[in-house]
């Protein structure tokens, strides 16, 4: 049985010392039993670091591609951390879980450190998966997860940037090789659907691996939930949505345990500049706290590989 939520913690004496073969062997080693570890280095923060980090833990290369995130200073490797209002909480998630690909390997640097608050949390989904009823989990292994998006203008990620399209001709195209399932509404707005695992498996292990508490409208503000039910009407109609791969509801009782689940095994370490964490996007989520001030955190994804359609395949 997988263990209790941890972090490890690496010292170093200098930033550039995590490209060294002995801490690059010992962060793949904590990668793949504990599922994150922090490089806590002296120094300061190191964009040049941390782009080379990530390649030597993605097989030499990054993902440059990826609409729901914007790069950081047109650089065409690093990516700003996602832009979401400073007081509220961005809930628990594996980045790119509700699409078909997404990165094993995920690194977040600190360039700056917010004066409160802004911790990046994580959590092992393997010990979510365990905790979960058992009918429960089997539900979510057979059927997966549903994700609903519609692109309201000026409402989120524009389509053509999460999709990754520059026209409707090439949305077509995309979202047949993507088994993305698209329709134009009747008021102008771009609907899309997409099946696909609720579920991660890495070394035999299964993880809870998802977007569900960033796609599912429970877990807004009831203020947010009513504008959104006073411009939209259905809950299908709000900018995201999710159910279980049938079309079925998942309820908003179990969307609550979920999360108090997910907080119960929280890890949280407050940033310093030049720390940079790293996690198997396949194993463990992550959520960040609200903040004051300034904070500046970069963003290096590996190299993006297939997720399964159905919660049976390896993630």
């Amino acid at each position: 049985m997988p263990g209790e939520s941890t972090r490890s913690t690496i010292d170093l004496a200098d930033v550039a010392r995590a490209l060294d073969e002995d801490v690059l062997a010992q962060v793949r080693h904590e990668l793949e039993n504990v599922g994150t570890v922090l490089l806590r280095a002296a120094g300061g923060f190191d964009r040049g670091v941390l782009r080379a980090l990530g390649r030597a833990l993605s097989n030499g290369s990054l993902q440059g591609s990826y609409g729901e995130l914007p790069h950081v200073d047109g650089d065409r490797e690093i990516f700003s951390s996602t832009p979401y209002p400073n007081r509220e909480r961005i809930l628990w998630h594996h980045e790119a879980a509700h699409t078909d690909e997404w990165p094993h390997v995920q690194l977040f640097a600190c360039a700056v450190a917010a004066p409160a608050g802004g911790a990046t949390g994580t959590a092992d989904s393997r010990e979510v998966w365990a905790r979960l009823p058992a009918r429960t989990a089997t539900k979510f292994a057979t059927v997966g997860l549903r994700y609903i998006r519609n692109f309201h203008a000026h409402l989120g990620v524009e389509w053509r940037d999460a999709l990754q399209v520059s026209d409707e001709d090439e949305l077509a195209d995309v979202c047949a090789r993507r088994h993305v399932e698209h329709e134009w509404r009747p008021d102008g707005v771009l609907r899309t659907s997409f099946v696909t695992a609720a579920t991660a498996t890495a070394d035999d292990r299964v993880a809870f691996a998802n977007q569900i508490l960033l796609h599912h409208p429970c877990v807004l503000s009831p203020r947010t939930q009513d504008a959104l039910t006073g411009l939209f009407g259905e809950r299908e109609a709000f900018p995201r949505h999710v159910q279980f791969g049938d079309g079925t509801e998942i309820p908003d009782a179990l969307v609550g345990e979920i999360l108090t689940l997910y907080d119960s095994l929280a890890v949280r370490t407050p940033w310093r500049p030049g720390d940079i964490l790293i996690l198997d996007n396949r194993t463990t989520a992550h959520a960040r706290d609200p903040f004051e001030g300034h904070r500046q955190i970069e963003v290096a994804l590996g190299t993006f590989r297939p997720r399964p359609l159905v919660a049976t395949g390896v993630g």
